[in-house]
């Protein structure tokens, strides 16, 4: 008997061997699976370290294994324009666009990455037309009106980007609204102020008035007012208007500060404009191009004492620094050239050394101050940085001569 049903016993502990195998088999976590989701963590992990080529690099692995991945196909675009291939980004982002699966919020994700991508590339045209087919459904997204803005600027359509930033402060709020409505007055007296310097005084002023009741530009709208007034050969609003925002705004006038001076040059009026400093340079957050500029003017006044009494004053402030008092000990050094000091202050400084401003979103360099990068559209972004102009290595060292111009 035993023997007969010996071959059924054994096909009966076969056949459960096998189904706990497959049981184990099945339970068991895909180790592809797992591999995928570790890489795609990394990437981000990358992308949060600022590590940027490499969050790009292990995306792109990811997609190649998993070509139905939208949240990685999106990323991995939008690195590629991060990392200086635009192209790419747009050509990624175009094809994730037409996939139909895709859910309503994902596709205006996916348009407005598109679209930054065709902006980067100054494909205005193409990029507003992205923008207007995702105009209903994103309408409440301040990114849809920065990138409709600067599609609007590519394509010098100022009346555009003037009301989409107008309609984008009204549709928006909190912190989003206040973005937009800071890069409005960013890009309007920015726009006043380069036509002030090519002497177009009434197209600064038509822009001006585009400005009022907008308390961020209140107080760069006084340099402005300046320059027109001296486009306009009228000396004494010129100055009123250098002494009202010196007043209101000396903080915002700081950067200025050179420009200003050279209105009050031509203008021959440094002693109304003493005081004004002297109560600026007594606030907290006076900076120190104030304090400088009213030791340069008290030099030029013969009022030395005065002025090392000022700085005397801002001992122990981590803002007097050897870099910030080089415009006024600059001027110093030009009355004594043979002197120790001097000789070996040439050593260190270049004589003709001068700032321009850099922005720091872009790189851009302009040689004055704006309020507006015209490279990569950003508002308050420039900072002033120093120039050295390289010195070749068989020339001697040239000794100040002469003190900059007011």
């Amino acid at each position: 008997m035993w023997q007969e049903l010996w071959p059924w016993l054994i096909g009966a502990l076969v056949v459960l061997l096998g189904g706990l195998a497959l049981w184990q088999v099945v339970r068991r976590p895909r180790p592809r699976q797992a591999s995928l989701d570790d890489l795609h963590a990394t990437a981000l992990q990358h992308w949060l370290d600022g590590r940027l080529e490499a969050a790009r690099d292990h995306l792109r692995d990811l997609v190649k294994q998993r070509p139905g991945a939208a949240e990685a196909y999106l990323q991995l675009g939008t690195l590629y324009r991060l990392t200086g291939d635009p192209g790419r980004a747009a050509a990624i982002h175009r094809s994730l666009a037409v996939r139909p699966q895709l859910a309503p919020e994902r596709r205006v994700s996916v348009g407005l990455e598109l679209a930054a991508d065709l902006v980067e590339l100054e494909r205005w045209s193409e990029a507003a037309e992205v923008l207007g087919q995702l105009a209903d459904a994103a309408r409440d997204e301040a990114r849809w009106y920065r990138l409709r803005f600067a599609a609007a600027v590519g394509l010098d359509d100022m009346e555009t980007a003037l009301r989409v930033l107008r309609s984008g402060e009204k549709a928006t709020h909190g912190e989003d609204a206040a973005a937009l409505r800071a890069l409005r007055a960013a890009w309007l007296t920015d726009r006043a102020l380069q036509l002030a310097r090519e002497g177009d005084a009434a197209g600064a002023r038509k822009i001006l008035t585009s400005t009022r009741g907008l308390a961020e530009a209140e107080g760069r709208t006084y340099l402005v007012e300046a320059l027109v007034a001296m486009a306009e050969k009228d000396p004494e609003r010129a100055v009123r208007a250098v002494e009202n925002g010196l007043a209101a705004h000396p903080a915002e006038m700081a950067p200025a500060l050179l420009t200003l001076e050279g209105v009050l040059a031509d203008a021959g009026r440094f002693l109304r404009v003493v005081p004004i400093l002297e109560t600026a340079c007594r606030r907290d957050d006076a900076p120190p191009a104030i304090w400088m500029a009213l030791a340069r003017l008290y030099e030029k006044l013969d009022r030395r004492e005065d002025a090392i009494r000022l700085l005397a004053g801002k001992r122990g402030d981590p803002r007097l620094t050897p870099d910030a008092a080089a415009p006024y000990l600059r001027l110093l050094t030009a009355e004594a050239p043979d002197a120790g000091f001097t000789r070996v202050w040439n050593l260190l400084v270049d004589p003709h050394r001068h700032e321009e401003f850099r922005c720091e979103g872009c790189g851009h360099r302009e040689p004055d101050i704006r309020w507006f990068c015209p490279r990569c559209r950003r508002p308050d972004s420039f900072v002033a940085v120093p120039v050295e102009e390289p010195r070749p290595a068989h020339e001697t060292p040239r000794l100040l001569s002469e003190p900059p111009r007011y």
